[in-house]
Formats: C-alpha cells, sequence, structure tokens
C-alpha cells in the first residue's frame, strides 16, 4: 500500500481551487494537473506499506492531535519546485501556519518514534496544482495577473491516505480519519 498523511479538503474548497487551476493552466503549456478530487494537504508520505503497519501509524496519528485544537488556514499564492527539469506548480498556504507545523512535528515525531518513518523530512505546507509542468512566463509575472480568492481551510481532523491506480487513474481514498482535539467525529469510510 503507498500511504502518505494528509489534510482532506471538502468539495466546496477543492471545486474553489479547481478554478484557481484553471486560471493558472492558461499559464502553462503543458503538464499533468491534479484533478479536482484529489486536492489535498499532504502532511508526512509514507511511501510503500505493509497494511500490518496500519494499526501502529493510526495509534501514532491519535497521539498527535490528543491535545491540540482545530485551526484554519488559507489559499495563497501559486509557486513552484523544480525537480530537475521539471516544476511542480502549487498554491501556498497561510494563516494559522505554526498551529499546521506544531501538528506536523507531532505527528514526525510520533512516527519516528513508533518506527515508521526513520528521518526527519522538510516540509513545505502546500497544494499540488501540476507535476511536469512547462510554465510560459515566469512566476512573477503569473501572480502579477492573478486574483486569488479569499478561501479557508478549516482544519478538524487528519486522514490516512492511500495512493493507487483504479481504471488507469490516479485515487487518493482515506483509509482512516482521526479528529483534531475534540473536534466532531468524522465518519469512517
Amino acid at each position: 500500500m503507498r500511504l502518505f498523511t494528509a489534510i482532506g479538503l471538502d468539495p466546496d474548497l477543492r471545486r474553489c481551487i479547481g478554478k484557481i487551476q484553471s486560471e493558472l493552466r492558461q499559464h502553462c503549456e503543458k503538464g499533468h494537473f491534479t484533478r479536482e478530487d484529489n486536492f489535498h494537504l499532504t502532511l508526512i508520505f509514507l511511501g510503500e506499506r505493509e497494511s500490518s503497519e496500519i494499526p501502529v501509524i493510526k495509534s501514532a496519528m491519535e497521539l498527535s492531535v490528543h491535545d491540540l485544537k482545530p485551526f484554519t488556514l488559507k489559499v495563497s499564492e501559486p509557486g513552484c519546485f523544480t525537480k530537475g527539469s521539471k516544476k511542480i506548480l502549487w498554491l501556498g498556504l497561510n494563516g494559522e501556519i505554526e498551529s499546521l507545523l506544531h501538528l506536523y512535528s507531532q505527528l514526525e515525531n510520533n512516527l519516528m518514534a513508533k518506527n515508521i518513518i526513520n528521518q526527519r523530512q522538510n516540509y513545505s505546507a502546500h497544494i499540488t496544482i501540476g507535476r511536469e509542468v512547462v510554465l510560459k512566463n515566469p512566476m512573477t509575472k503569473i501572480k502579477n495577473n492573478l486574483a486569488i480568492p479569499d478561501i479557508v481551510i478549516p482544519v478538524s481532523k487528519i486522514s490516512l491516505m492511500e495512493s493507487k491506480r483504479e481504471n488507469d487513474r490516479l485515487e487518493y481514498q482515506p483509509i482512516y480519519e482521526k479528529n483534531i482535539g475534540n473536534a466532531p467525529s468524522p465518519s469512517q469510510p
């Protein structure tokens, strides 16, 4: 199983981000763009895992959010990571970033303590819009011509997600969700 932990986005938020993605696509010559129903905020990528590890991962997630409080993030301007000659196009985040970084740190520490991950990762909070993107113009020019609406992301739970191909399409499916602090219980898939 190919697994990662994430903050999921509800359908309305994904639609809003999809509109921004459509605008950004006009500034790209080509790329592989994230499907709207796959938009999420990755916390920690876990890679290939055995199903027997899932209870340990769930336990780390539970420990990580027990004493935290729900918080909110906001979508900010786009940016690019460069990997070799390819670019990953993303939307940045602002808002209660300290709460997000604290959640990330707690989760990373608990996953390391349970030997699920063995090294710290550099974390850059973002929502991936596209991969292998070729831009028509420099990012500074694109940012100047793009109006980002006020999109608030309430964060009240984290998810353990599985990445798999179904019918030749990449699907991200939640296999476990855990509330942050005293947030109302999510329904389990």
